[in-house]
């Protein structure tokens, strides 16, 4: 079984051996077995995980290049699934992370995937942010990485989406082979 520390050059969360658990478990459920494999064989020992204080207490984690970073403050507030959830949307970042010719050639699929949710639900939407976040957010705040990060938050919100959305959006996940979805951490996301 990989292990956190395999993804992460640089720890500085203290070792969290419930996170690291609750991670690689995270990754099994939501990843089918021959992507994870691909996962581990392309980015071991290339993220780091790094504290930092941001004033700002809407802000838990977010990515810049291959590393993630968490608001200690505002992580720490929050239950280890909670922690599991922000640091799986900040990981799809990185496997979506348009910026890095090497991340984009690598997991041609994830982008692939994401340009295709987010022309599905900017097309069978009104708000996307209601659809992807359960809430409104500022339209400045959304691009097509959102659509896969989004849904390791579990708060999409299929109300928000026409029928004819739901059914391309989890059609596109259903082909794509990224994903474990006969595990319930799909089958509740996609009821």
């Amino acid at each position: 079984m990989p292990y956190m520390n395999d993804y992460l050059t640089e720890l500085e969360l203290g070792s969290d051996k419930e996170i690291e658990d609750y991670f690689n478990l995270a990754l099994k459920q939501v990843f089918s077995v021959s992507y994870l494999n691909k996962i581990e064989k392309t980015i071991k020992n290339k993220i780091k995980l790094k504290e930092k204080i941001n004033k700002d207490s809407d802000v838990v984690a977010w990515v810049q290049g291959t590393t993630i970073y968490v608001n200690k403050p505002e992580f720490e507030k929050r239950d280890a699934k909670s922690k599991i959830k922000y640091l799986l949307h900040e990981f799809m970042h990185i496997l979506n992370n348009s910026r890095s010719f090497v991340i984009v050639k690598q997991f041609k699929e994830i982008n692939d995937l994401s340009k295709k949710l987010w022309d599905i639900v900017k097309k069978h939407t009104k708000d996307p942010g209601m659809f992807l976040a359960g809430r409104s957010i500022p339209k400045n705040r959304l691009n097509s990485q959102e659509a896969l990060s989004y849904l390791m938050n579990d708060k999409i919100n299929w109300k928000a989406i026409s029928s004819e959305g739901q059914k391309l959006f989890k059609d596109a996940l259903r082909k794509s082979g990224v994903f474990n979805l006969k595990h319930d951490f799909w089958k509740n996301r996609l009821r």
